[in-house]
């Protein structure tokens, strides 16, 4: 089953930082699908991610979609500050979590939900 991370254009301007290249502008999504040999036509599912980040565990769940048919993507919703951080579930990362979840608005989650969709009408008509 093949997986692979995608990077999701938004339209408009982009910034740019010299530490970390482009940023605000993209977004890192994990993409898992049956194999070509099963067709070219699936059916589709978002898997929003926990608190953690798209984790190797949010990756699973993906590649255990595929493996029943689906199209599964899990885009990064806190690539506005960071591409893809992948939290632990320790105290130490808590402060982290907390910081990354309350950057969270909600027009810019339906923005980022309507580009992984767009992405998948494009992609997996």
């Amino acid at each position: 089953m093949p997986s692979f991370w995608e990077n999701l254009r938004f339209p408009g301007e982009r910034e740019f930082d010299d530490l970390m290249g482009q940023q605000g502008q993209d977004m890192a999504t994990y993409v898992s699908h049956p194999p070509p040999s099963s067709g070219t036509n699936f059916p589709a599912i978002i898997v929003v991610m926990e608190a953690f980040g798209v984790t190797q565990r949010i990756e699973k769940v993906c590649d255990r979609f595929a493996q029943e048919g689906y199209v599964a993507v899990a885009p990064a919703l806190y690539h506005r500050q960071h591409p893809n951080p992948k939290l632990g579930y320790g105290e130490e990362d808590a402060p982290a979590r907390t910081r990354y979840m309350e950057a969270l608005r909600d027009d810019e989650l339906v923005q980022d939900i309507n580009v992984t969709i767009s992405y998948l009408q494009n992609k997996y008509p």
